[in-house]
């Protein structure tokens, strides 16, 4: 799964600091209009246009005005659609009997992990559905297979790579009845009419902010020592050691046993080891020992 889907702004927003990717280009030349529509606040669609024209110049090589024109008009008059926004899906609630029901269900860690991660994936299209059209309801509990698209369910399901998704997990899910198979890969998912939504509250057990590792969530939530939640951006993760408290992208950028003085001589906000004695900020310090060694040459100079 794209790291950003379900994420427009801070997908629009990443273009905009880093350019595009060759994959999804039709796509993300949309979201940067919207963005440069609703966010930079730019009405006038020639304004928009020429901007865009400038975000291309500055991150195609082979940009060239003429070679990009209709692209680029295609993005604009995208953006001139006022139902054309951009979606941003903060979360998803996960209810206390959905989790119940895959615990209860005689399954194996992978298969409860593969349903589960299914069920949030219909939820994610079912949100996203309704905000594009919000008139028209959402029914839909297939889910569109194909090569590409079980490779990227495995992954956001976070099972082995030496699992194969289709022999040992959707046929053996499909015979006992969870799943149902159509040609091309696509699969009705049965099992979410076995959810007793009626019977239980309601009662929200956790939220999914991160739509990247949906097994790990799931495993997390069950009390798997080796899942942890990040102190910092929230996000589960694998731990590479038991003590691990940030995921990759947070580990390092905590600081961690600091404390904040101002300098004894400048008056400057300066950070140091909590358990250091030091006065004096970095440029200080260099100058104070530069004028104690002169001092020190001074009184030891030799006659």
């Amino acid at each position: 799964m794209n790291e950003f889907k379900y994420k427009d702004l801070d997908y629009a927003k990443n273009i905009i600091e880093h350019g595009f990717s060759k994959k999804y280009f039709n796509t993300e030349i949309k979201l940067v209009a919207l963005y440069l529509r609703d966010i930079l606040d730019i009405r006038k669609k020639e304004d928009r246009k020429n901007e865009l024209h400038n975000i291309c110049k500055k991150y195609i090589k082979d940009y060239h005005r003429m070679r990009y024109y209709k692209v680029v008009n295609k993005a604009i008059d995208y953006s001139t659609c006022k139902k054309n926004q951009l979606i941003t899906i903060e979360s998803v609630p996960v209810l206390k009997c959905e989790v119940n029901y895959f615990n209860s269900a005689e399954l194996t860690l992978d298969e409860k992990k593969l349903l589960f991660t299914l069920l949030i994936v219909y939820k994610l299209n079912k949100e996203y559905f309704e905000i594009k059209k919000p008139d028209e309801p959402y029914d839909n509990i297939y889910f569109k297979g194909g090569t590409s698209r079980y490779s990227d369910l495995k992954k956001i399901s976070n099972i082995s790579s030496k699992v194969d998704i289709n022999i040992d997990l959707i046929s053996k899910l499909a015979k006992r009845g969870y799943l149902q198979l159509y040609s091309r890969g696509c699969i009705r998912m049965n099992f979410m009419e076995q959810i007793d939504y009626n019977g239980g509250s309601g009662e929200v057990a956790f939220e999914i902010i991160d739509y990247n590792n949906i097994g790990y969530w799931f495993e997390w939530y069950i009390g798997n020592k080796r899942i942890g939640k990040c102190n910092k951006c929230g996000n589960v993760f694998y731990k590479k050691v038991n003590n691990q408290i940030y995921c990759d992208k947070c580990q390092g950028y905590e600081k961690q046993n600091v404390k904040t003085i101002v300098c004894c001589d400048c008056g400057r906000e300066f950070e140091i080891n909590s358990l250091s004695r030091k006065l004096r900020c970095p440029t200080c310090n260099k100058l104070e020992r530069s004028r104690i060694n002169a001092q020190y040459r001074k009184t030891h100079k030799k006659d």
